[in-house]
């Protein structure tokens, strides 16, 4: 998880505004990618919320004179220590399954945050932050659900399981 211990509020939100960007970025890369266009659809919105919750963000931080320019070595990427590009090629599987933990991950850090945040707008925009993120967090289980379900549908079909290998005997 983040490490929030003994931030004070100008650092929570510059670090929740990354981690928004990170997700917007995230999604609306999975969505250019995404097959089909229920997929395009889900991570097209999430892409867009995301970007809400970042603007809301900057708006706050705006209030609040935190300049980005005091947080230059802090990275999102660095929190999720997983190689973006190789989850890609590995399939849209394991991109849904990143993206939930992602989602997860967000939304414990705005968890851990609330004790640092005296601010009670602050803390009300965070309880609705991780409300959001339990919310995607669902939607990105429904994609991977279907997902499993259509491969499962396909690997049953007589013409796909003539071009299954069989295991080792």
């Amino acid at each position: 998880m983040l490490d929030v211990d003994n931030d004070n509020m100008r650092t929570i939100l510059f670090k929740a505004s990354r981690l928004e960007e990170y997700g917007q970025k995230f999604f609306c890369l999975l969505g250019k990618l995404a097959k089909d266009e229920d997929s395009k659809r889900v991570f097209k919105q999430l892409s867009a919320e995301e970007e809400k919750h970042l603007n809301i963000l900057k708006t706050i931080m705006k209030e609040k004179k935190v300049d980005e320019k005091d947080f230059l070595n802090f990275k999102a990427h660095d929190f999720f220590d997983k190689d973006l590009k190789k989850i890609l090629k590995e399939g849209p599987v394991t991109a849904l399954k990143y993206a939930i933990e992602i989602e997860q991950k967000v939304a414990d850090f705005y968890y851990a945050s609330l004790r640092y945040i005296d601010d009670h707008r602050v803390r009300r925009v965070f309880l609705d932050l991780i409300e959001a993120e339990e919310e995607h967090k669902e939607m990105l289980k429904k994609q991977l659900t279907g997902l499993m379900d259509s491969l499962l549908r396909e690997l049953s079909r007589p013409q796909a399981r003539k071009n299954v290998m069989p295991l080792a005997i």
